[in-house]
């Protein structure tokens, strides 16, 4: 039964891939006549507030900020604003008894990683570092005992860049109340409490702490706003390759795996789009109308992956996305631990695509085509997600222990055909897109392939783990 499932599952990849080549070809001349045909054009003078919600991000938020002031410098009509949250002090008082025990951890050369998820709410990653490089000091304990007594957090650390760099008039700074929630309840704090003056004029924009836009992003995003007559809805996708040269092999491969899903399923389908195929926003790259946002109802605090649902409602209401063909480029997690536990965060969102279309449903009691479209094709992509690499490593074994090699040569050949379609014409697409080049494409295609073998285990995790509260993926 399980070596049926796979051949289904895997035919339908292999139809994916191949559609998904052609997708590439068409994306590929259809930019290119954009950019032949396009003109230097004047820039529409829409405001834009770029938001930037953080939870303990003290390592990179300056130099965030630094490059959206770059970014932005020679724009008026566009702010920054910094939102942090109460729960990063919250939590840090509440996790102070840790500091005994990574006292003894660091006298015991416990691994970093280990230390970094146990240690992460009173102390920063770069904290750790540094202690971790004094070891061997004698007086390691008032060394640590000082680190925490002195650690800022990203609220007080914002405040300070502010007022030291008199950047009131260009960046702003907002902080939720509140001990607990989720990012989407910082987004809508802003959206609730910020003066938007012309609504239907105003964007609001969301990048994380870690987004990298590139310097082309805003001329293209106001260009858009032009071109489009104030869209609605306005999306950069993104690829998680900004550290590329810091990653190992297996993390390369899941930051092809992931860019596969970014390029495919946002950049392509929104610009070649079509109601029976998924077609995503994700939260940081995405400009959205005030008016519009509002009206929908703001930021979904009821599922952990606030963007899932918002590409669900803009699908039901018939509202386009509008990408721009510039990347941003984000930070791919350097372990496994810690890339699972991000995956089991999306998966479990992913994994309600049916109480989100129940939900919907009771607020607008209706259903079309799109909404439809959105559910097949989230449910296909749960069951391939989920079951796929379940399903050939099974085969493989069962073709292995009967000592049958017909099935393990045709299992293996199928596979690395469904992975060649797949991401082959996806790196070159990225490299192409992004200006950076990757290296050996073949070695390439081996760590993409080790990862979707094991792409599983972020929501096997998902569906095993007792943990109920979402887990802030750790830079």
């Amino acid at each position: 039964m399980i070596l049926i499932l796979f051949y289904i599952i895997l035919l339908f990849e292999i139809i994916n891939g191949i559609w998904c080549l052609y997708r590439v070809i068409r994306y590929n001349n259809h930019n290119n006549k954009l950019t032949e045909n396009s003109n230097e054009s004047k820039l529409e003078n829409s405001k834009i507030l770029i938001v930037i919600p953080c939870l303990r991000e003290q390592d990179i938020i300056i130099s965030t900020l630094q490059h959206f002031l770059k970014l932005t410098s020679n724009y008026e009509n566009i702010k920054i604003l910094v939102v942090t949250t109460q729960k990063e002090e919250y939590e840090k008082q509440k996790y102070l008894y840790l500091q005994d025990d990574l006292k003894e951890d660091v006298k015991n050369n416990i691994d970093i990683k280990k230390m970094i998820t146990k240690y992460n709410k009173i102390l920063s990653t770069m904290e750790l570092k540094d202690i971790l490089k004094l070891k061997l000091n004698n007086n390691i304990d008032r060394i640590v005992e000082n680190k925490v007594k002195n650690s800022k957090t990203t609220s007080k650390i914002v405040e300070e860049y502010i007022e030291s760099r008199k950047l009131q008039d260009k960046v702003y700074h907002m902080h939720y109340p509140n001990n607990e929630g989720i990012m989407a309840d910082q987004l809508n704090y802003v959206l609730n409490n910020f003066n938007f003056i012309d609504e239907g004029n105003y964007y609001y924009s969301v990048y994380n702490a870690d987004s990298i836009p590139s310097e082309n992003t805003i001329k293209e995003i106001l260009k858009t706003i032009e071109k489009n007559k104030q869209p609605k809805v306005i999306q950069q996708y993104s690829a998680p390759i900004s550290n590329w040269n810091n990653l190992s092999a297996i993390m390369k491969g899941f930051a092809i795996y992931q860019s596969n899903f970014e390029l495919r399923y946002g950049l392509i389908n929104s610009n070649i789009p079509n109601r029976l195929l998924y077609t995503y926003v994700v939260g940081h790259g995405m400009y959205i109308r005030v008016d519009v946002l509002k009206k929908i109802g703001g930021f979904e605090t009821k599922y952990w992956c606030e963007d899932i649902y918002m590409s669900y409602v803009l699908r039901t209401k018939n509202i386009p996305i509008c990408p721009i063909k510039t990347l941003e480029l984000m930070q791919s997690p350097q372990y496994l631990s810690i890339l699972t536990r991000q995956n089991a965060v999306w998966f479990k969102t992913s994994f309600e695509c049916l109480k989100i279309f129940k939900d919907v449903y009771r607020k607008n009691k209706k259903i079309n085509l799109n909404s439809l479209g959105w559910m097949i094709q989230r449910l296909r992509m749960n069951m391939t997600w989920f079951g796929l690499p379940i399903a050939f490593l099974y085969t493989i074994i069962v073709a292995i222990l009967n000592q049958n090699i017909g099935i393990l040569t045709v299992a293996t050949l199928t596979y690395l055909s469904m992975i060649l379609l797949e991401y082959g014409s996806i790196i070159r697409l990225l490299e192409n897109t992004s200006k950076i080049k990757l290296g050996n494409k073949f070695k390439i295609l081996l760590y993409t392939t080790a990862a979707a073998t094991i792409s599983n285990i972020g929501p096997i995790y998902s569906l095993i783990s007792q943990k109920k509260e979402k887990y802030k993926t750790i830079r």
